[in-house]
């Protein structure tokens, strides 16, 4: 079954900054990631926590504040083209020659937090937003 939403993870910095609410026209920025292989990569609910530790870990980012961004998935794959496909033991979603604009996002901010101990991670901010009932599949 397709999940409702799949979601965008980016930076937060001005080259990627999107603006909350959305505009209308506002289009999705692509990542250097995005841009090498030739689509924007998307993740599930159930993988977002994944890709933060592979690619925004403490290690690289101690001070790391990333935007979540939520993408209706029924709406997307209506009119473009989203690929599911293999990559690090799961079928992700890809979303190949389009552009996502502002009318189909939502996006929330996320902080990186302490866990007990030095212990740096994301699982906390996306418990919060489960919790909220913004984070769902």
């Amino acid at each position: 079954m397709a999940p409702r939403f799949v979601y965008k993870i980016l930076p937060y910095t001005g080259r990627y900054y999107i603006p909350e609410p959305v505009p209308a026209s506002f289009a999705l920025p692509m990542t250097e990631l995005d841009a090498k292989d030739g689509f924007v990569h998307l993740s599930t609910c159930d993988q977002v926590d994944g890709v933060l530790k592979r690619f925004y870990g403490p290690e690289y980012y101690s001070d790391a504040q990333i935007q979540l961004v939520r993408i209706d998935y029924e709406r997307l794959s209506a009119w473009k083209t989203v690929k599911w496909e293999q990559a690090a033991g799961s079928q992700f979603p890809h979303l190949y020659n389009a552009d996502v604009e502002g009318k189909d996002l939502s996006m929330r901010p996320l902080e990186l937090l302490k866990r007990s101990g030095d212990e740096k991670g994301w699982t906390p901010a996306l418990d919060r937003l489960r919790q909220s009932g913004w984070f769902v599949n």
